[in-house]
């Protein structure tokens, strides 16, 4: 995959962070239906979380990081969230953009739990 495509299919997964610490997180983004890693090469990877799935991109409660593409043959990024925007446990949202020139595709997203450590 060169760039975000229509057949892209976004699915749902359950994220956990725990409270007051900074998360390094590194994924790897597949193909729902065929299990491949995405290619990510030239393409710009943002994760946002918000306080629900409902929260428009435009409101102040919603927190874009540009992640950092690790490895971008085999699909894999990096996300850093500072301790500041875990200091409350709670379930909000998260979604994963893929980003190319300028379409942009949601390719996860799901529940971003953060629990008391």
């Amino acid at each position: 995959m060169s760039s975000p495509d229509a057949s892209l299919v976004p699915y749902w997964q359950r994220l956990t962070f725990p409270q007051n610490k900074d998360v390094d997180m590194t994924f790897t983004l597949t193909d729902p239906v065929t299990g491949l890693p995405y290619n990510l090469t030239g393409m710009t990877v943002n994760f946002w979380t918000k306080l629900s799935r409902n929260t428009p991109d435009s409101d102040p409660s919603a927190i874009k990081y540009v992640c950092t593409v690790t490895a971008p043959l085999t699909g894999q990024a990096t996300v850093n969230v500072p301790a500041a925007n875990t200091t409350v446990p709670s379930v909000t949202w998260y979604r994963i953009d893929l980003v190319s020139s300028s379409e942009v595709k949601a390719v996860r997203f799901g529940p971003l739990q953060v629990f008391a450590s």
